[in-house]
C-alpha cells in the first residue's frame, strides 16, 4: 500500500497540467497515489491526465462541476493513504517535495508546514518558514498579531504547502461538507478548523520544493475581481461557520481577511504592478479588515508602520518596502 496521497484538483488546466504531472511522477520518494479529480473542465485536461494512467500510481476522476472544495473533498475521500498532500495543477513540485516531507513527519504532529517558492516566468523566489509548533487554536491567533511572527510566516494559510495525515482530514470531513458553500477550503479558515479541532502543526525552515506559479495565477489576471474576492473572504465573518467554531474565530476571520490581502499584495510586489497594488490598498473591504485588526489586537511595530504609510496613501514607498523585505526573506 502507498504511504502518500497527492490530490490535484483539476480544472481547465490543460496550460500547466503536463508539468504539474510530470514533476509528481518524478519523485524520488516513489510510494503514492496521484488522486486527479477532473471538475468538469472542457479542454484537454482528461486526454492529458489519461497519458498518465499507465503508471498504476495515477488514479483520475472526472466528475461534474462543482469548484475547487468540492474536487478537495472528492479528493480526501478518495485518500486511503496514511498522509496525504494537495498540488494545484498550474503548479509543479520537485523531485525531492515528497521525500523532504516524508523524513521530517514526526507521529506526534498532524500536519507539517514547509517554505516554498513563488514561480514568476522562470524566477524563483524562496519563501522561508519560522520553525514554530502551534496546537490550539489560541495560539494560533497569537501567532497572527505577534510582534515578530505572522501567521504567514509562522506555518503559511495555503494548503499546498503542508503534508497532513490523512484522518485529521476524514475527522473533519463531515464539517467541510456541510459548510462547502462558504469557500471553507479557502486555504486561511481551512487551518482555522485543524487547530479548532486539536490538530498539531509544526512548520520548518526548510523550503520545500513547491513552485507556486504566480504567473498563472488567479491573483495575478488582470481580470480578477478583487472587491469579489474580499466579499467572499468577508461574508465568513457572519456565517454559520463562525458560529460553530465559536466566539474567538470572529477575530481570527479578520485577522485572516488581512493576511489574504498582504498575500495578495506579495504577488503583485513581485510582478512590479503598482497600480493593482494602489487597487487592493484603496479597496474599502481591505481598508476595513485592517482597521478591524489594529482596533481589536496588538499589533505588530511594522504593522504599524504599514498602516502609517498606507493610511498617508504612499503606495510606492509601501511598494519598495515590500520589495526590501521579499529579498530578505
Amino acid at each position: 500500500m502507498q504511504e502518500i496521497s497527492i490530490i490535484v484538483p483539476i480544472y481547465n488546466g490543460e496550460k500547466q497540467l503536463e508539468r504539474c504531472l510530470e514533476s509528481i511522477k518524478n519523485q524520488t520518494y516513489e510510494s503514492f497515489y496521484a488522486i486527479l479529480v477532473n471538475d468538469g473542465s472542457t479542454d484537454n485536461s482528461e486526454k492529458i491526465c489519461k497519458k498518465y494512467l499507465m503508471d498504476s500510481r495515477f488514479k483520475y476522476y472526472y466528475k461534474n462541476n462543482g469548484g475547487l472544495v468540492d474536487s478537495l473533498i472528492f479528493g480526501i475521500k478518495h485518500s486511503t493513504t496514511k498522509y496525504t498532500c494537495f498540488v494545484d495543477c498550474d503548479d509543479f513540485i520537485g523531485e525531492d517535495y515528497l521525500n523532504n516531507f516524508i523524513r521530517n513527519f514526526e507521529e506526534n504532529i498532524d500536519v507539517l508546514a514547509c517554505g516554498f517558492y513563488y514561480y514568476n516566468n522562470g524566477e524563483k523566489i524562496p519563501y522561508c518558514l519560522e520553525p514554530k509548533t502551534i496546537d490550539n487554536f489560541e495560539l494560533l491567533n497569537r501567532y497572527i498579531i505577534s510582534e515578530n511572527l505572522s501567521l504567514d510566516k509562522s506555518i503559511f494559510i495555503a494548503r499546498w504547502n503542508k503534508m497532513y495525515k490523512t484522518s485529521i482530514l476524514i475527522d473533519n470531513l463531515n464539517f467541510i461538507m456541510d459548510n462547502r458553500d462558504t469557500s471553507l477550503f479557502e486555504d486561511s479558515l481551512f487551518v482555522g478548523i485543524l487547530l479548532k479541532n486539536n490538530a498539531r502543526i509544526k512548520s520548518l525552515k526548510i523550503i520545500n520544493s513547491y513552485f507556486y506559479d504566480i504567473s498563472n495565477s488567479s491573483m495575478t489576471r488582470s481580470n480578477f475581481d478583487i472587491e469579489s474576492y474580499f466579499i467572499k473572504q468577508n461574508k465568513l465573518i457572519n456565517s454559520t461557520v463562525i458560529k460553530k467554531i465559536d466566539t474567538p474565530s470572529h477575530y481570527i476571520i479578520n485577522a485572516i481577511l488581512y493576511s489574504l490581502g498582504n498575500i495578495y499584495i506579495s504577488s503583485f510586489v513581485n510582478s512590479s504592478d503598482i497600480e493593482s497594488l494602489s487597487k487592493i490598498l484603496n479597496d474599502e473591504i481591505y481598508i476595513k479588515a485592517r482597521k478591524y485588526l489594529s482596533n481589536n489586537f496588538h499589533i505588530s511595530i511594522k504593522n504599524k508602520i504599514d498602516n502609517f504609510i498606507i493610511n498617508r496613501k504612499k503606495h510606492k514607498l509601501y511598494f519598495f518596502i515590500h520589495k526590501i523585505r521579499a529579498k530578505r526573506g
